[in-house]
């Protein structure tokens, strides 16, 4: 960044696929073995991670949406391997922009735009 003007780089450190995967396994298991009245139930929701996992997207896709619609900068949103970090972040920033896609059917458009148009 130090050979561009005005450019703010920052990592969102969201995991990769393999660790969101490995997260969503154990929070599965845990719904599907445990009562949530249990004692140990939020200790064992906190262990698996997927909460944090969730404010981290959301966090950065916030962050995105605040630097477009308050800041009015451009943003360019790159995961490191390009698979679905991107994408999460985007749309999510997406729905938070613009009321459009809160609709089914416009939903549905920025699931094709952002999920399925690049194969």
């Amino acid at each position: 960044s130090s050979q561009y003007a005005n450019i703010k780089l920052t990592f969102a450190d969201i995991a990769n696929i393999h660790v969101m995967r490995a997260s969503l396994k154990s929070l599965l298991q845990l719904l599907s073995k445990r009562d949530p009245t249990d004692d140990d139930f939020l200790q064992d929701l906190h262990k698996c991670g997927w909460l944090e996992h969730i404010r981290g997207v959301i966090s950065t896709a916030a962050r995105v949406k605040d630097l477009i619609h308050v800041d009015r900068s451009s943003v360019l949103v790159h995961c490191s391997d390009g698979w679905d970090r991107t994408p999460q972040v985007t749309a999510l920033a997406q729905l938070l922009l613009d009321p459009c896609f809160r609709s089914l059917e416009g939903f549905g458009r920025l699931i094709v735009k952002e999920w399925l148009s690049f194969g």
